[in-house]
This record gives structure tokens, sequence and C-alpha cells, in this order.
């Protein structure tokens, strides 16, 4: 019988063991009035700065809408860039260096871009892992 998919008859695993792992079970209903500090990970500190933004609970966190949306796929030219504005580029790093500052915590990530307009220097403060990336 060619194109028939031959398929087991209806209760053919009975007796078959129970599969290794179970789903995971889903948190009761309760779990939406519990308050954040509940969640794993959360702390104090976290649960204090999210309470500051009207989020106190697991609903409140779930229902929360970011107040802006970052879109990264436009890229403007290095050329057309302004001095205070916002703006996402792409091009070619050329060159980073973690550099020390005379404050002992404090260190500097200085990037040269360069794109077919033009170059740019980006700085970053105390975010080393980016020159490693």
């Amino acid at each position: 019988m060619d194109g028939v998919i031959d398929t087991p008859p209806f209760g053919s695993g009975a007796g078959e063991p129970w599969p290794d792992e179970l789903p995971a079970p889903r948190p009761s209903p309760r779990w939406w009035t519990a308050p954040l500090s509940d969640l794993p990970g959360v702390g104090a500190q976290t649960a204090k700065a999210a309470a500051e933004l009207g989020l106190e609970t697991v609903e409140d966190l779930l229902s929360h809408l970011p107040s802006r949306h970052q879109h990264y796929e436009e890229a403007d030219a290095i050329v057309r860039l302004v001095p205070g504005e916002e703006a996402t580029v792409r091009g070619r790093l050329k060159s980073i260096g973690v550099n020390p500052t005379r404050r002992r915590r404090l260190r500097m990530v200085r990037a040269r871009i360069e794109d077919a307009t033009g170059a740019l220097d980006a700085i970053w403060f105390n975010q080393d892992y980016l020159a490693r990336v």
C-alpha cells in the first residue's frame, strides 16, 4: 500500500513504563497574587526597585508593558549622526581597548568604529567584557 502511513492502534502503548521526565508542573493561581520576592532570584533590593515602578505581584510583572521599544534594525550612517541623539550604526570595528582611569574601580573601554561615510569613537565605562566579545 503505497502512500499509506501505518500507525499503531489506539492504546498500543498500554503496559509501557512512564517516561523518565514528566512535564514541569504549572504554577497554581496563587502565584498571580504572590509578591515578587517569592520568585527565585528576586531579592529584597530587586523587589524594592520593582515596587518603585508599581510592580509588587507576579500579576503586576506579567501585565507590565514596556514604556518604549528600541528598534535596532535601521542603522544610520556615521556622517548623519547628531550629537546628543540616540542612534544605531553599523560599521567595522577598527580598534578596541580597555583603559584604566585615575579612579581605581573605573575602567574605560574605547573603540574606533568606521563605515563608508566616516568614523567615530565610542566609550563605555566599566564594561570590560565588550573588549573580549
